[in-house]
């Protein structure tokens, strides 16, 4: 189930996605019983620093970004997920857009300068599939406020992109946790793909 459900997300993504056999590679059962929350805290949906340091960012882990002159600032990302903590089914990720989750915290760009941008998700607002095997997706920002910040300097910017994970706990209870992903630009204002810095997870 979940590798057929890896495969149709892949397909539906950007050309530049890495192959399946990326995002499911097996994740050691040592590490899992290391990382892991306890069960009882998972079924009592305890949402604190365990959660977040459970997810792995795969894939190729790539950026890049339009406009930014005439046109607002966007930026895609790809990337994926993974842990070997959550086993029952299916897990799911949202993020701020304009209208499904509007009530979401929005995406966050930090150049070194101290500018600020606040984002929403344009593209790839839900994401989902198995936490085990891993899947990787693509995300579009579009930063408000942003026309001609193609003229500042965003090599080193900081990115912080709220993901609302969704997931069965081992007693079959439906309980959410409110993560964000963190990274740092490897380069400018590019369109060209260039790798994230130190993607992880953290605690919002």
């Amino acid at each position: 189930m979940d590798t057929q459900f890896s495969r149709r997300t892949l397909a539906k993504g950007a050309a530049w996605s890495l192959p399946t056999m990326v995002a499911a590679a097996p994740v050691r059962a040592a590490t899992a019983s290391s990382i892991c929350p306890p069960d009882v805290d998972l079924n009592a949906g305890v949402c604190d620093r365990r959660i977040a340091d459970a997810w792995e960012v795969i894939g190729g882990k790539r950026v890049m970004s339009a406009g930014g002159r005439l046109l607002l600032a966007s930026t895609t990302m790809n990337f994926g997920t993974r842990s070997p903590c959550f086993n029952r089914g299916l897990v799911n990720w949202k993020l701020h857009n304009r209208t499904a989750h509007r009530g979401l915290p929005t995406a966050q760009l930090f150049l070194r300068d101290g500018t600020a941008y606040s984002g929403v998700a344009t593209l790839g607002s839900d994401q989902g599939g198995g936490a085990r095997v891993g899947f990787i997706f693509s995300v579009t920002i579009q930063w408000e406020n942003s026309k001609w910040s193609a003229k500042k300097d965003w090599q080193g910017a900081t990115v912080h992109l709220p993901m609302l994970l969704h997931y069965t706990a081992p007693n079959g209870s439906l309980k959410s946790c409110q993560l964000k992903m963190v990274y740092e630009m490897s380069s400018g204002f590019s369109g060209v793909l260039k790798p994230m810095v130190n993607p992880h997870f953290e605690i919002m």
